[in-house]
């Protein structure tokens, strides 16, 4: 567990590291604590604040389920930035756009992928220069570096993305969740077979490496 201590603590230097185990994922858990006043949160312009996150009012909602997108909080996205900086990243879910411009203020390069025509037409243009947007995961590049995945919130879409993340992301690669506070996320990690690590965050995040 040490290890995993001093990867998050270099990683992450402005939030305290404490042991814990967390039921259900298969070793030891990572839970972070932020320091008070360590992370603030910017402007994002035509979103408005939700819960934990943002939402657009715009929003039709996800084809099939009808419901509007939330997004990251700011303090989560920064966490997934840090945890990615400096590599070329794969994108499950561009959504709003809110985590892709977060991880790409430190990423090499994120391939962002999203099957929505709505993302395509009203957030993509607004992303920045160091990303490229997909609607089709198989043209994404093979030996990506680490990958964040925020898709449809199923079990079953899950493992699907979780397939399709450790296929692109080469060898010792990070692998990065969002919401695994959900229960079908949670369980969709822990079925695909990966050690996973939790951060504690409003969503939950977990993070493994692809062995």
């Amino acid at each position: 567990m040490f290890e995993f201590r001093q990867f998050l603590t270099k990683k992450l230097p402005n939030v305290s590291v404490v042991q814990r185990t967390e039921r259900g994922f298969p070793k030891s858990s990572i839970a972070v604590r932020f320091r008070s006043g360590t992370l603030k949160e910017n402007d994002m312009l035509h979103l408005e604040k939700a819960g934990n996150g943002f939402y657009c009012p715009e929003d039709p909602g996800e084809p099939g389920l009808g419901e509007k997108r939330w997004s990251t909080d700011l303090g989560e996205a920064r966490i997934v930035s840090e945890l990615l900086k400096g590599l070329e990243v794969l994108e499950i879910g561009t959504g709003l756009g809110v985590s892709t411009k977060i991880i790409a203020e430190k990423a090499y390069w994120v391939h962002t992928v999203d099957v929505d025509q709505w993302v395509k037409d009203n957030v993509v243009n607004d992303l920045p220069r160091n990303t490229t947007f997909y609607t089709d995961i198989a043209k994404v590049p093979m030996m990506i570096e680490g990958a964040f995945v925020d898709g449809l919130h199923t079990y079953e879409q899950c493992l699907i993305d979780i397939a399709n993340a450790k296929f692109h992301v080469q060898k010792g690669g990070l692998l990065i969740f969002h919401d695994a506070n959900m229960p079908a996320i949670h369980q969709a990690v822990v079925d695909s077979g990966l050690v996973c690590y939790y951060i504690k965050t409003p969503a939950g995040i977990a993070f493994g490496w692809k062995d």
